[in-house]
Protein backbone atom coordinates (compact mmCIF):
# COMPACT_ATOMS: atom_id res chain seq x y z
CA UNK A 1 0.00 0.00 0.00
CA UNK A 2 2.52 2.57 0.81
CA UNK A 3 4.60 1.79 -2.11
CA UNK A 4 1.54 1.75 -4.08
CA UNK A 5 1.11 5.46 -2.81
CA UNK A 6 4.59 6.25 -3.23
CA UNK A 7 4.19 5.56 -7.11
CA UNK A 8 1.38 7.95 -7.05
CA UNK A 9 -0.86 4.64 -7.89
CA UNK A 10 -4.46 5.81 -5.97
CA UNK A 11 -6.56 3.00 -7.68
CA UNK A 12 -4.31 0.22 -6.61
CA UNK A 13 -3.81 1.88 -2.85
CA UNK A 14 -7.85 2.26 -2.64
CA UNK A 15 -8.44 -1.42 -3.55
CA UNK A 16 -6.02 -2.39 -1.27
CA UNK A 17 -6.66 -0.79 1.82
CA UNK A 18 -10.96 -0.81 0.96
CA UNK A 19 -10.84 -4.08 -0.19
CA UNK A 20 -12.24 -5.83 -3.73
CA UNK A 21 -14.17 -8.16 -5.12
CA UNK A 22 -15.70 -9.52 -1.56
CA UNK A 23 -12.21 -9.18 0.08
CA UNK A 24 -11.84 -7.05 2.90
CA UNK A 25 -9.13 -4.09 2.90
CA UNK A 26 -6.28 -3.84 4.85
CA UNK A 27 -8.05 -0.52 6.74
CA UNK A 28 -11.30 -3.17 7.35
CA UNK A 29 -8.83 -6.05 8.83
CA UNK A 30 -7.25 -3.64 10.89
CA UNK A 31 -10.14 -2.21 12.55
CA UNK A 32 -11.54 -5.75 13.34
CA UNK A 33 -8.43 -6.71 14.71
CA UNK A 34 -7.64 -3.56 16.84
CA UNK A 35 -11.10 -4.44 18.22
CA UNK A 36 -10.48 -8.33 18.92
CA UNK A 37 -6.79 -7.24 20.57
CA UNK A 38 -9.21 -5.04 23.27
CA UNK A 39 -11.44 -7.18 23.50
CA UNK A 40 -8.87 -9.99 24.53
CA UNK A 41 -7.57 -7.37 26.54
CA UNK A 42 -4.03 -7.47 24.41
CA UNK A 43 -4.48 -3.63 23.86
CA UNK A 44 -6.07 -1.07 26.81
CA UNK A 45 -9.70 -0.29 25.91
CA UNK A 46 -8.81 3.31 26.09
CA UNK A 47 -5.94 3.06 23.55
CA UNK A 48 -5.79 5.43 20.63
CA UNK A 49 -6.54 3.95 17.26
CA UNK A 50 -3.38 5.38 15.85
CA UNK A 51 -2.66 3.01 13.40
CA UNK A 52 -6.49 2.87 12.11
CA UNK A 53 -6.71 6.81 11.91
CA UNK A 54 -3.46 6.76 10.05
CA UNK A 55 -4.71 4.18 7.49
CA UNK A 56 -8.27 6.25 7.24
CA UNK A 57 -6.21 9.08 6.80
CA UNK A 58 -4.16 7.47 3.62
CA UNK A 59 -8.00 6.13 2.13
CA UNK A 60 -8.80 9.75 2.08
CA UNK A 61 -5.88 11.07 0.20
CA UNK A 62 -6.04 8.33 -2.23
CA UNK A 63 -9.72 8.47 -3.00
CA UNK A 64 -9.39 12.04 -3.37
CA UNK A 65 -6.54 11.58 -5.97
CA UNK A 66 -8.79 9.23 -7.80
CA UNK A 67 -11.63 11.01 -8.32
CA UNK A 68 -9.95 14.43 -9.21
CA UNK A 69 -6.28 13.19 -10.11
CA UNK A 70 -4.14 16.04 -8.86
CA UNK A 71 -5.55 17.42 -5.71
CA UNK A 72 -5.61 20.89 -7.70
CA UNK A 73 -7.28 19.46 -10.43
CA UNK A 74 -9.90 18.64 -7.64
CA UNK A 75 -9.93 22.12 -5.69
CA UNK A 76 -10.68 23.64 -8.66
CA UNK A 77 -13.18 20.96 -9.91
CA UNK A 78 -16.63 20.61 -10.33
CA UNK A 79 -18.19 17.29 -9.10
CA UNK A 80 -20.87 16.90 -11.49
CA UNK A 81 -17.97 16.76 -14.39
CA UNK A 82 -15.34 14.77 -12.72
CA UNK A 83 -16.28 12.20 -10.31
CA UNK A 84 -18.56 9.54 -10.34
CA UNK A 85 -20.83 9.66 -7.67
CA UNK A 86 -20.13 6.77 -6.29
CA UNK A 87 -16.34 7.77 -5.83
CA UNK A 88 -17.58 10.85 -4.17
CA UNK A 89 -19.94 9.42 -1.68
CA UNK A 90 -16.90 6.57 -0.53
CA UNK A 91 -14.13 9.63 -0.23
CA UNK A 92 -17.07 11.60 1.92
CA UNK A 93 -17.09 8.42 3.58
CA UNK A 94 -13.85 7.91 4.48
CA UNK A 95 -12.61 11.41 5.22
CA UNK A 96 -15.41 11.89 7.63
CA UNK A 97 -14.00 8.52 9.16
CA UNK A 98 -10.65 10.70 9.14
CA UNK A 99 -11.49 13.59 10.74
CA UNK A 100 -13.69 11.88 13.43
CA UNK A 101 -10.38 9.55 14.08
CA UNK A 102 -8.38 13.36 13.97
CA UNK A 103 -10.10 16.10 14.09
CA UNK A 104 -7.19 17.27 12.15
CA UNK A 105 -6.57 15.23 9.38
CA UNK A 106 -4.57 17.31 6.54
CA UNK A 107 -7.51 15.71 3.67
CA UNK A 108 -9.80 15.25 5.80
CA UNK A 109 -10.52 18.97 5.88
CA UNK A 110 -9.67 19.76 3.31
CA UNK A 111 -12.68 17.60 1.82
CA UNK A 112 -14.52 19.56 4.00
CA UNK A 113 -14.07 22.60 2.66
CA UNK A 114 -14.43 21.11 -0.83
CA UNK A 115 -18.03 20.42 0.06
CA UNK A 116 -18.63 23.87 1.77
CA UNK A 117 -17.01 25.76 -1.57
CA UNK A 118 -19.50 23.28 -3.63
CA UNK A 119 -22.34 24.30 -0.85
CA UNK A 120 -21.31 28.10 -1.54
CA UNK A 121 -20.32 28.18 2.14
CA UNK A 122 -17.76 30.42 1.55
CA UNK A 123 -16.64 31.75 4.84
CA UNK A 124 -17.06 28.24 6.88
CA UNK A 125 -14.84 27.13 4.16
CA UNK A 126 -12.13 29.95 4.68
CA UNK A 127 -12.92 28.74 8.81
CA UNK A 128 -11.83 25.37 7.68
CA UNK A 129 -8.84 25.92 6.00
CA UNK A 130 -7.76 28.18 8.35
CA UNK A 131 -7.93 25.76 10.78
CA UNK A 132 -6.05 23.16 8.50
CA UNK A 133 -3.37 25.58 8.50
CA UNK A 134 -2.88 25.95 12.01
CA UNK A 135 -2.09 22.94 12.28
CA UNK A 136 -0.34 21.76 9.10
CA UNK A 137 1.50 25.16 8.34
CA UNK A 138 2.57 26.42 5.22
CA UNK A 139 0.72 23.57 3.47
CA UNK A 140 0.91 24.21 -0.56
CA UNK A 141 -2.27 22.59 -1.28
CA UNK A 142 -4.29 24.39 1.85
CA UNK A 143 -2.57 27.91 0.21
CA UNK A 144 -3.87 27.50 -3.04
CA UNK A 145 -7.41 26.07 -1.90
CA UNK A 146 -7.44 29.34 0.55
CA UNK A 147 -7.03 31.62 -2.54
CA UNK A 148 -9.47 29.75 -4.61
CA UNK A 149 -11.98 30.12 -1.63
CA UNK A 150 -10.95 34.03 -0.82
CA UNK A 151 -11.49 34.54 -4.72
CA UNK A 152 -14.84 32.87 -5.06
CA UNK A 153 -16.12 34.70 -1.37
CA UNK A 154 -15.17 37.86 -2.74
CA UNK A 155 -16.90 37.59 -5.98
CA UNK A 156 -20.06 36.74 -4.23
CA UNK A 157 -20.79 39.67 -2.95
CA UNK A 158 -20.03 41.30 -6.42
CA UNK A 159 -22.28 40.88 -9.96
CA UNK A 160 -22.17 37.03 -10.89
CA UNK A 161 -21.93 38.17 -14.79
CA UNK A 162 -21.85 34.32 -15.27
CA UNK A 163 -25.48 34.06 -14.03
CA UNK A 164 -26.53 37.24 -16.08
CA UNK A 165 -25.77 35.63 -19.34
CA UNK A 166 -26.86 32.49 -17.77
CA UNK A 167 -23.40 30.36 -18.85
CA UNK A 168 -21.31 28.19 -16.87
CA UNK A 169 -17.75 29.59 -15.40
CA UNK A 170 -15.99 27.40 -17.51
CA UNK A 171 -18.14 28.39 -20.55
CA UNK A 172 -15.46 29.70 -23.61
CA UNK A 173 -15.98 32.17 -26.30
CA UNK A 174 -18.01 30.61 -28.40
CA UNK A 175 -21.24 29.86 -25.78
CA UNK A 176 -20.42 33.53 -24.09
CA UNK A 177 -21.28 35.03 -27.39
CA UNK A 178 -23.92 32.79 -28.46
CA UNK A 179 -25.76 33.37 -24.91
CA UNK A 180 -25.00 37.46 -25.73
CA UNK A 181 -26.86 37.19 -28.83
CA UNK A 182 -30.16 35.08 -27.69
CA UNK A 183 -30.22 37.05 -24.70
CA UNK A 184 -30.10 40.57 -26.93
CA UNK A 185 -32.98 39.02 -29.03
CA UNK A 186 -35.23 38.10 -26.06
CA UNK A 187 -34.86 41.66 -24.28
CA UNK A 188 -34.43 43.62 -28.10
CA UNK A 189 -37.28 46.66 -27.70
CA UNK A 190 -39.56 44.98 -29.84
CA UNK A 191 -39.92 41.47 -29.07
CA UNK A 192 -39.54 42.46 -25.16
CA UNK A 193 -42.80 44.34 -25.88
CA UNK A 194 -44.66 41.77 -26.91
CA UNK A 195 -43.84 39.58 -24.11
CA UNK A 196 -45.33 41.92 -21.95
CA UNK A 197 -42.14 43.38 -21.12
CA UNK A 198 -42.04 47.09 -20.59
CA UNK A 199 -39.56 49.52 -22.01
CA UNK A 200 -37.81 50.46 -18.93
CA UNK A 201 -37.61 46.60 -17.85
CA UNK A 202 -36.37 45.70 -21.21
CA UNK A 203 -33.59 48.70 -21.40
CA UNK A 204 -32.29 48.05 -17.55
CA UNK A 205 -32.10 44.06 -18.30
CA UNK A 206 -30.42 45.01 -21.75
CA UNK A 207 -27.81 47.60 -19.67
CA UNK A 208 -27.21 44.15 -17.31
CA UNK A 209 -26.51 41.86 -20.27
CA UNK A 210 -24.38 44.63 -21.81
CA UNK A 211 -22.67 45.15 -18.56
CA UNK A 212 -22.05 41.26 -18.21
CA UNK A 213 -20.55 40.78 -22.16
CA UNK A 214 -18.21 43.28 -21.85
CA UNK A 215 -16.16 41.38 -19.01
CA UNK A 216 -16.35 38.12 -20.42
CA UNK A 217 -15.96 38.78 -23.70
CA UNK A 218 -12.63 40.31 -22.83
CA UNK A 219 -9.68 37.94 -22.53
CA UNK A 220 -8.16 40.67 -19.60
CA UNK A 221 -11.32 41.80 -17.94
CA UNK A 222 -12.49 38.24 -18.03
CA UNK A 223 -9.24 37.29 -15.81
CA UNK A 224 -9.77 40.35 -13.41
CA UNK A 225 -13.24 39.06 -12.59
CA UNK A 226 -11.99 35.36 -12.49
CA UNK A 227 -9.46 36.46 -10.02
CA UNK A 228 -12.35 38.24 -7.82
CA UNK A 229 -12.28 41.72 -9.00
CA UNK A 230 -15.43 43.21 -10.69
CA UNK A 231 -13.73 45.60 -13.83
CA UNK A 232 -17.27 47.96 -13.42
CA UNK A 233 -16.55 48.58 -10.16
CA UNK A 234 -16.23 52.82 -10.19
CA UNK A 235 -13.48 51.93 -6.93
CA UNK A 236 -11.43 50.17 -9.27
CA UNK A 237 -11.79 52.57 -12.40
CA UNK A 238 -15.32 51.26 -14.87
CA UNK A 239 -14.34 50.41 -18.22
CA UNK A 240 -18.39 50.74 -18.70
CA UNK A 241 -21.06 52.25 -16.82
CA UNK A 242 -23.53 49.97 -18.05
CA UNK A 243 -25.84 51.76 -21.05
CA UNK A 244 -28.36 49.44 -22.29
CA UNK A 245 -26.40 50.00 -25.87
CA UNK A 246 -23.76 49.19 -24.30
CA UNK A 247 -19.67 49.86 -25.56
CA UNK A 248 -16.96 47.62 -26.16
CA UNK A 249 -13.35 47.96 -25.93
CA UNK A 250 -12.07 50.10 -27.77
CA UNK A 251 -15.40 52.38 -27.74
CA UNK A 252 -17.17 49.86 -29.94
CA UNK A 253 -20.77 50.58 -29.68
CA UNK A 254 -23.38 47.11 -29.00
CA UNK A 255 -26.77 47.52 -30.87
CA UNK A 256 -29.96 46.15 -30.54
CA UNK A 257 -30.87 43.58 -33.48
CA UNK A 258 -32.94 44.60 -36.01
CA UNK A 259 -35.79 41.65 -36.26
CA UNK A 260 -34.87 39.80 -39.59
CA UNK A 261 -31.23 40.63 -39.29
CA UNK A 262 -28.45 38.77 -38.09
CA UNK A 263 -26.77 41.17 -37.12
CA UNK A 264 -25.85 44.80 -37.67
CA UNK A 265 -22.84 45.70 -39.58
CA UNK A 266 -20.43 47.83 -36.50
CA UNK A 267 -18.98 51.11 -36.92
CA UNK A 268 -15.14 51.61 -38.08
CA UNK A 269 -13.09 51.13 -34.97
CA UNK A 270 -9.53 52.10 -34.34
CA UNK A 271 -8.92 48.86 -33.37
CA UNK A 272 -9.22 45.19 -33.25
CA UNK A 273 -11.98 43.85 -30.47
CA UNK A 274 -14.05 41.04 -30.24
CA UNK A 275 -16.25 41.01 -32.98
CA UNK A 276 -19.66 40.19 -31.58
Amino acid sequence: MVDAMERRQFSTAVKLLTGSSGEPGLLQVVKQDTKQFKDDGFIHSNSPDGLYATLAETTCEAYLEVCFGRLWDWILASISDRMQMNNHKQAQQYCAEALRLNPHSLHGLLAKAKQQLDADDFEPAIHTLKEAKEHHGGNTKIDQMMNEAQTLLRRSKQKDYYKVLGVTRDADEREIKKAYRSLTKTYHPDKAAMQGISKEEAEKKMASINEAYEVLSDPELKARFDRGDDPNDPHQGSPFQGSPFGQGAGGQQFFFQAPGKAHPDPPPIRKSTNAL
